[in-house]
């Protein structure tokens, strides 16, 4: 009895560990079953999107099938010489198409690009005339204050001129009198010196001194006359 229960433990114990490890090969089958699930799920999931994305593909294929037929009639109808290709085909059409939009691309940056630089050029002109406008005001505000200048000049000129010509002609009577004064004193002169006093060319201070002296003499002869006369008047 005592052999038959240790056997029978025995029996119980790999039982047991058989059980234990069915359970724990059941868990990871059942993880991985869960994980193939999810895995089904996610690939048909893909094939669904995929199926859409070939729906569309097959849909747009279709729209274009018409392009397709548009270019190989293109391709069919080409000028001789059109393409460097000797034997066009839709390729060559689109790979023409396709330079001619990098070509049209350049086109448009360049003309972004001038239009930008005639935008500066035009700001800068703006700039410049708007300055040489301001350079014209202050020259001409310049100019006229120089005019005015130049008329006052012209004013003071012509009062110099005037004064100038006064002055001239103030001089020639002077003279003239100067001269006819000279004359009358020579004249004078004359009169009162006898040619055996008379100097060859008397100086005009020496003339002068003459008929001042003459004039004095005179002057004694019409006092001692008014004297005379009064006296004979004071007699009767």
């Amino acid at each position: 009895m005592r052999d038959r229960i240790v056997k029978f433990e025995k029996f119980l114990k790999e039982n047991d560990a058989k059980r234990q490890r069915a359970n724990i090969k059941a868990q990871a089958e059942r993880k991985l079953r869960d994980l193939k699930e999810l895995e089904v799920k996610s690939l048909q999931d893909q094939v669904k999107d995929e199926q859409v994305a070939s729906d569309k593909v097959f849909a747009i294929l279709k729209d274009y099938q018409s392009y397709e037929a548009y270019l190989r009639h293109v391709v069919d109808n080409l000028p001789p010489d059109y393409l460097e290709s000797a034997e066009p085909n839709v390729n060559d059409i689109l790979a023409r198409h396709q330079t001619l939009t990098e070509t049209a691309q350049g086109l448009k940056d360049t003309t972004k690009i001038t239009s930008a630089e005639i935008v500066r050029l035009q700001e800068q002109l703006s700039e410049m005339a708007k300055e040489r406008n301001n350079q014209l005001l202050v020259y001409n505000s310049q100019l006229g204050s120089r005019q005015q200048q130049l008329e006052d000049l012209k004013l003071h000129v012509t009062l110099l001129e005037a004064k100038a010509e006064e002055i001239d002609k103030r001089g020639i009577w002077k003279m003239t009198v100067l001269t006819q004064t000279k004359l009358a004193i020579d004249n004078l002169y004359t009169r009162i010196k006898t040619k055996q006093n008379e100097k060859d060319d008397p100086g005009l201070r020496e003339k002068l001194s003459v008929l001042l002296e003459r004039i004095l003499d005179l002057s004694d002869i019409a006092k001692e006359a008014a004297i005379l006369v009064a006296n004979e008047k004071a007699a009767r």
